[in-house]
């Protein structure tokens, strides 16, 4: 079965329609735009700035004491350590630096309990662990961790003091050993 002109409409035909429709309905698009662009500009006009800062920490296995003699063979204490030793280790390490007492003491160090925006709320130190995050990163014995927070600054305080506190309990653990 053929096309024939008179089924469809040629495309100068309906071209002239499509304007006709445009034109009538401008008023309405400009509105819908208008709208749009207004909700758009106020919503993020209204959002509070969040911040992301980091800091960076080397998760390494302490190298083991020659003169230390084990009763007990464990490889991480031996320095035969392989890759699901290891991987345990640096797994544990990130759990250590996400875990609510090392989040407590930054609480405490920084002073966070006068701020506003945790005294107000029923659980402060769980608050921050909310703003923390900690990434491994990949096929290095690095992690960063991130803290989120509406002031910059409060942000890159929070993170470096994370890692401070991180380090500080790996040299007191490996000055007890």
């Amino acid at each position: 079965m053929l096309n024939t002109p008179s089924q469809f409409l040629d495309f100068s035909e309906q071209w002239n329609h499509f304007t006709r429709v445009l034109v009538n309905r401008i008023w309405t698009i400009l509105t819908f735009l208008a709208v749009t662009l207004l909700v758009v500009v106020v919503g993020t006009a209204l959002q509070t700035p969040v911040y992301r800062a980091s800091a960076t920490v080397l998760i390494d296995m302490e190298t083991p004491s020659v003169l230390s003699v084990s009763t007990t063979r464990d490889d991480s204490t031996l320095g035969q350590s392989n890759f699901f030793t290891y991987a345990d280790y640096y797994r544990t390490q990130i759990e250590i630096i996400k875990s609510r007492a090392v989040a407590q003491r930054v609480f405490s160090n920084l002073n966070l309990g006068e701020k506003t925006r945790y005294s107000r709320k029923k659980d402060p130190v769980g608050t921050l662990l909310e703003q923390m995050t900690v990434e491994p990163i990949k096929q290095t014995r690095l992690a960063k961790i991130y803290v989120k927070d509406p002031s910059s600054k409060q942000a890159a305080r929070i993170a470096n003091e994370f890692a401070l506190i991180f380090v500080e309990e790996n040299l007191a653990k490996a000055s007890t050993n």
